[in-house]
């Protein structure tokens, strides 16, 4: 079974190959949509948010994984206090954002000065004003676009940093949560887990830190199992743990002994790691890649394809109805670029459906956090701290809004699929087409067919991923909004025009809610009396102003994603248009051709076509090879990975996937 990074690699030697193919038949169009797909996949960012109650091992755990003994403050007294990020950049430069949310500024600084920011002793009560510490590296382990959030403990809910915190946790592609060997899972970490994680993602690896400080970690490693299943109601069998030594895998950065390599158990963390996010995201990231260049691959092919077969057939008859066949689809496709097309009303009427669905589930949703403030000011240990009755409520609408921005996506993609199938459209090519036959046949007609199976689901994965939230665009936007823009390069503008619209819009809102709560906390802060009816006084003006900016971004977002799907089909109709205009002059200008001069014309496309045809089958192999593996595990194909591994020991390697077969010209 290949990686994901092997996948990735294979994909874009597949996109280097195509790229030159399209130069040469003079499709600059073509070619700057291919480098812009080839890149996105490239730097495509697999988001794991590493969580944790204060001294677990967290920050130590990082460095180990990144093979960066000294990146993170890791002394047994440090806490560290601060939200941070790490992605892969080729050089290394480190930014910190200071000031009040929605009103950052950014600072470059040293690596040396790390931990005058995110530690809370060299920063205590966050007299600096950070916000979050944003690191790109140069580091392998991220080249592969993994991108690490490491957030302060969840013990302390530190009200500083809960607004940064709870923005990641909805987004996160995966959740690596930890806890240590010396003492099984605390209340308060199955709380936070099963009432502010699991809602979110379900995509959870537990690690358990310090292995090498209890000989007897095996046990509460089973115990942590057994809490673990019961609070998110799995079975103790889908729970994954794994258990590391951070201290021997640092040992080993310095030793370079293999044995210290095996007892940390890090290359077992490393493979659960990597395993979830191939089967989540990284499915995502790939399929949508090859969804635009099987596309590319047909608007080149199509009209050197017909070309070719006229040139080949010369009968009269044959060359008649193929131009034909051309002539109605052009014709089509001008009705469907007609300001009264029947699929504009078919957008608008199914966005007013999507509309009112989405809405209903919005307001039931602020009714149960509105209940929430009852209970929230019911209690009495919250009462004492009444900011903390802010930070739940933040969570509790970040969570809502996600959850909302999901839903819309997911309904879209939906939308976007009827609209295909009424325009007669693929937005997502995965069947470019026939292959080049070695050796000459009739002419054939482009066809479309309703094709079942591994390609029908990596055209629903694909289509999904251009909508929802994990294309990236979203956590970018919310993001964006909380911090001013400071972390808008950890996502670079991955993802989807119309999954940027959901996440823009809503990211705003999660941005205004940020800022709402400072002010909230503040006016906490001055309450002389802090009982029931004053904290009451401040929660709901906060609680009221905040839903106002939510259901302001629900507007924006659903009139932005009109706009952009409209747009975007529009523009899907007109390129194939394009297509087929090209096609029938290709034609056209085949059957003026003698009979000499045709053979000549058919041996010059041969080389375009043979090329194409390769770049198909490699494109075809990647597709299903993705697809398959996915849908055999949701299937229950493959047994899911062990819980536990012990230190010191390996799974049996499995047999990697073939690369794809480029020909010769993989490589020119």
């Amino acid at each position: 079974m290949a990686t994901f990074q092997q996948q990735k690699q294979q994909a874009l030697r597949v996109f280097q190959s195509a790229i030159p193919v399209a130069q040469g038949v003079k499709q600059e169009a073509i070619v700057q949509r291919l480098k812009e797909a080839a890149d996105h996949l490239a730097q495509g960012k697999l988001m794991v948010v590493v969580c944790g109650e204060f001294k677990q091992g967290k920050s130590s755990l990082i460095n180990a994984l990144l093979n960066e003994p000294g990146l993170f403050p890791v002394d047994v007294d440090v806490t560290t206090s601060l939200v941070s990020s790490i992605t892969y950049g080729e050089a290394e430069r480190i930014t910190v954002a200071l000031g009040e949310p929605g009103k950052e500024q950014t600072k470059q600084i040293q690596r040396a000065e790390i931990a005058d920011y995110v530690t809370e002793q060299r920063n205590k009560g966050n007299q600096r004003r950070a916000r979050m510490l944003i690191i790109e590296a140069p580091n392998q382990q991220l080249k592969d676009g993994l991108t690490l959030v490491d957030t302060p403990g969840v013990g302390g809910l530190n009200i500083r940093h809960t607004d940064v915190t709870y923005a990641f946790i909805p987004n996160a592609d995966a959740i690596l949560f930890v806890s240590d060997a010396l003492r099984p899972l605390s209340n308060t970490d199955l709380k936070f887990i099963a009432e502010r994680i699991a809602p979110h993602c379900q995509n959870l690896l537990f690690v358990v830190t310090r292995i090498d400080k209890n000989p007897d970690y095996p046990t509460v490693v089973a115990d942590n199992r057994q809490k673990l299943a019961q609070v998110l109601g799995r079975s103790s069998d889908a729970i994954t743990i794994v258990p590391v030594s951070n201290l021997a895998k640092l040992d080993y950065l310095e030793s370079h002994d293999d044995e210290d390599l095996e007892i940390s158990n890090y290359t077992a963390l490393e493979g659960e790691l990597w395993r979830l996010l191939r089967e989540q995201r990284g499915r995502i990231l790939l399929l949508g890649a090859l969804g635009k260049l099987g596309q590319a691959i047909v608007e080149i092919k199509q009209p050197l394809q017909a070309e070719w077969e006229v040139c080949q057939q010369q009968d009269k008859q044959q060359a008649d109805e193929l131009e034909r066949q051309f002539l109605e689809t052009n014709q089509r496709l001008e009705r469907l670029l007609n300001k009264n097309a029947q699929w504009l009303t078919q957008l608008s009427d199914g966005l007013t459906d999507i509309r009112v669905a989405v809405g209903e589930q919005y307001r039931s949703g602020f009714v149960r956090i509105r209940r929430q403030i009852d209970k929230y000011l019911d209690d009495a240990s919250l009462l004492e701290q009444p900011d903390q009755i802010v930070n739940l409520l933040q969570a509790d609408m970040y969570g809502r809004m996600s959850e909302v921005g999901k839903e819309l996506g997911g309904q879209a993609a939906v939308l976007q699929a009827q609209l295909e199938a009424s325009t007669g459209l693929n937005l997502n090519v995965f069947e470019p087409g026939p292959l080049l036959p070695e050796q000459p046949t009739p002419a054939r007609i482009p066809q479309r067919t309703n094709k079942t199976g591994w390609w029908e689901r990596a055209v629903d994965i694909a289509r999904s991923a251009r909508f929802g939230s994990m294309g990236g665009m979203f956590a970018a936007g919310s993001l964006g909004a909380v911090l001013g823009g400071a972390v808008g390069f950890l996502f670079g503008g991955i993802g989807a025009v119309p999954g940027a619209y959901i996440g823009g819009a809503i990211g705003s809102a999660l941005g205004g809610v940020g800022g709402l709560a400072t002010g909230a906390r503040q006016g906490l802060s001055q309450l002389r009396e802090k009982n029931k009816q004053q904290i009451a006084r401040v929660i709901m003006p906060f609680f009221e102003d905040s839903q106002h900016d939510c259901d302001k971004a629900l507007s924006e977002a659903l009139r932005g994603l009109e706009r952009s799907m409209r747009d975007d089909l529009r523009d899907q109709i007109q390129r194939e248009k394009q297509t087929c205009e090209r096609t029938l002059q290709s034609i056209q200008d085949a059957r003026k051709l003698t009979q000499g001069q045709a053979a000549e014309r058919a041996a010059e496309l041969n080389v375009p076509l043979q090329r194409l045809s390769q770049i198909q089958k490699s494109v075809e192999a990647l597709v299903r090879a993705a697809v398959e593996e996915g849908d055999g595990k949701a299937a229950g194909a493959e047994p899911a990975a062990e819980g536990m591994q012990e230190p010191g020991t390996e799974a049996e390697p499995k047999e990697a996937a073939p690369d794809a077969d480029y020909g010769s010209f993989a490589d020119e």
